[in-house]
């Protein structure tokens, strides 16, 4: 499907391709759930994606979904319906379209109310298994169609916390975001409004329209500190997400591939996807620029020799309470690692502090280079949350290495 956008630019035409192809090793309503599960993985990240889980009930087995999309205080149920045999005649097709789609919804909303009655234990794309308490989140259902050719003017209400769409808009909108968390903002702004099945792109471009014509809203005085360059740009981009500064887009995404390759010793995996929601959540200029200031660093730092050691540092924060610190040091040690750690202690401390929240996180990434040629750097992770306590001895040693936030252009 090709769109042709009028924008305040000027006209833009922008191309809709199918679904990704179905692959033949299984039935089809199964290849179709595993293509749903593949895009996302692929455009998005794989930590994210858990495949469908059964629970036995004394009536029999339940399945939970077809899948579940785990993006921090987010959920999405995805329900995966696939047309087999399909008819010459339209209204036939579109009546089997709304029975199907009002089948998921009743579906979906099952699984959300079991997931909330108990805890599941889930296992996602890249193997790792998590207990999933579905009170700590807010649940979105996602009904699928994988429909080859779907009839025009199809009609459909969803329920106040759900969206209906085709496979081939589900594709374009992780190819069009290619971050699984900003998909997920997206299902969540729509849920509850009705569309035309197959016209999701359509609605996907107005919205993205309307965000660059509006205004930024003001940020709380608790964001403002000696340093802090603001960047506005809107949540929906109209152009595909690394259509431009690709090197650093990719470099972003090779971190984050870093991190959910890291081997954890004291941290649980339920740390970790959550980290890695925050950072996927970044907007796509915030991309762009944490990736060039990673290369960049990098570069000044693989150029440095013992005994001489190069730090940089840099931060970003928006309106929530999650602040993401970057690193690049020019050597790795255990001491290196410690110093890193008390970096992002402090760095954290202030930050809850000056927005007064104990809801607070942050995650901070660390490269430095390799010297073995085995691969370009190392990367390092420290995550602290909510309110941590620091003696006064702490607070001196730390204020006396890093300097006071008010006291550096961080």
């Amino acid at each position: 499907m090709q769109l042709i956008i009028d924008t305040s630019n000027g006209m833009a035409v922008r191309n809709v391709a199918a679904a990704m192809p179905r692959r033949l090793l299984d039935e089809q309503g199964k290849e179709a759930e595993n293509a749903t599960h593949d895009a996302a993985a692929f455009w998005g990240l794989a930590d994210f994606v858990f495949e469908p889980s059964v629970r036995q009930r004394p009536s029999g087995v339940r399945e939970l979904g077809d899948g579940i999309l785990l993006l921090g205080d987010l959920g999405v149920v995805l329900q995966v319906k696939s047309r087999e045999s399909l008819s010459e005649d339209p209204d036939r097709e579109r009546r089997w379209i709304k029975k199907q789609c009002k089948k998921a919804l009743a579906q979906g909303a099952g699984t959300i109310r079991e997931l909330r009655r108990q805890p599941a234990a889930m296992t996602n794309l890249r193997g790792r298994r998590i207990e999933l308490d579905a009170n700590e989140a807010r649940w979105i259902v996602a009904v699928i169609v994988d429909h080859d050719d779907p009839p025009a003017d199809v009609s459909l209400a969803p329920t106040e916390n759900a969206v209906i769409l085709l496979r081939r808009d589900w594709d374009f909108l992780f190819e069009q975001l290619k971050s699984t968390h900003g998909v997920g903002r997206y299902l969540e702004r729509v849920s509850g409004d009705a569309v035309n099945l197959g016209d999701e792109s359509i609605r996907y471009y107005e919205l993205a329209a309307a965000d660059g014509e509006a205004e930024p809203r003001p940020l709380g005085q608790g964001f403002f500190v000696p340093g802090v360059r603001r960047l506005h740009e809107p949540l929906l981009p109209m152009a595909p997400l690394a259509t431009e500064a690709q090197v650093e887009h990719r470099l972003f995404r090779t971190i984050l591939e870093d991190i959910a390759s890291i081997r954890l010793v004291a941290m649980p995996e339920e740390i970790r996807i959550r980290s890695l929601a925050n950072l996927d959540s970044l907007p796509t200029q915030q991309r762009a620029h944490a990736g060039r200031f990673l290369w960049e660093a990098f570069e000044s730092a693989r150029e440095v020799k013992l005994p001489n050691v190069l730090w940089q540092h840099r931060r970003i924060f928006g309106e929530g309470a999650t602040q993401l610190g970057l690193g690049v040091c020019s050597h790795l040690s255990e001491e290196i690692e410690f110093a890193f750690g008390t970096w992002v202690e402090l760095r954290h401390h202030e930050f809850t502090e000056r927005i007064d929240s104990d809801e607070s996180v942050t995650v901070g990434v660390l490269l430095t280079p390799r010297r073995d040629g085995k691969r370009p750097w190392d990367t390092s992770m420290a995550v602290a949350q909510g309110r941590i306590e620091l003696t006064d001895e702490q607070l001196a040693a730390y204020i006396k290495v890093w300097k006071r936030e008010q006291d550096i252009a961080a």
